[in-house]
């Protein structure tokens, strides 16, 4: 059941400097007011260390992008890989998902608002990869199915946008600010109805936190 989980990225851009200055900067400005200039001056390095690694600002956006993605995607993908079944996998994973989206507000900002502006092919394609990812867990559970031909090849891709609107509503409304974990047992309802049914789906609901860490730590956010 162990998913494709990425190696770690080229360089650690929790504590990379001009990783972390992008994203504030971004963050604070929006992306298309962003400038090179501002990153390299709130990082604190050279502008030469800055051309030697990028060939500009979309591609300096790029490889953050990508760096951080690729870390979650680790992150996320061991918790799965550490349980022995589908359903606990993919619990351990979601609380590690959501125990990263609280510790990480700024990175969502940035991954999700602000780079829509960059108008990046590139960007765009590493951003769907990343749900592609997320989805390739939740429909590892067509093996759980008692009819896993009955199971639509966008099954798991419809539970992701699901989750992100029950996201978005009940983080909107206030109820679940500061706790994304709190959502967890909503999201795995969500996630796993469709492949072991109505009854299963509903001890999501009170099911515990698998027993470890998955707080989605591993590095300070930027700034």
């Amino acid at each position: 059941m162990s998913p494709d989980i990425p190696t770690g990225p080229d360089f650690d851009p929790y504590e990379d400097p001009i990783a972390k200055a992008l994203v504030d900067v971004v963050v604070e400005r929006g992306y298309e007011a962003a400038s090179v200039e501002e990153v390299v001056e709130r990082a604190g390095v050279p502008r030469a260390e800055f051309d030697r690694r990028f060939d500009g600002k979309e591609d300096c956006v790029r490889t953050v992008f990508d760096a951080f993605a690729t870390e979650f995607e680790r992150r996320v993908g061991l918790a799965y890989a550490g349980h022995p079944d589908w359903r606990s996998g993919l619990r351990a994973a979601a609380y590690e998902c959501a125990g990263w989206m609280r510790d990480n507000p700024k990175l969502i900002r940035f991954g999700a608002v602000e780079l829509l502006a960059a108008e990046s092919e590139m960007v765009r394609v590493r951003r769907e990869q990343a749900f592609a990812f997320a989805a390739s867990l939740i429909d590892a559970g067509r093996a759980d199915a008692p009819d896993p031909k009955s199971i639509s090849d966008s099954t798991a891709t419809m539970a992701i946008g699901s989750i992100i609107q029950l996201m978005i509503h009940r983080l909107q409304s206030g109820a679940e600010v500061g706790e994304p974990r709190r959502l967890v047992p909503e999201m795995m309802y969500v996630a796993v109805r469709p492949y072991v049914g109505e009854e299963a789906a509903r001890e999501e609901l009170t099911m515990p936190p698998p027993a470890g860490d998955y707080s989605g730590g591993g590095g300070p956010e930027p700034g």
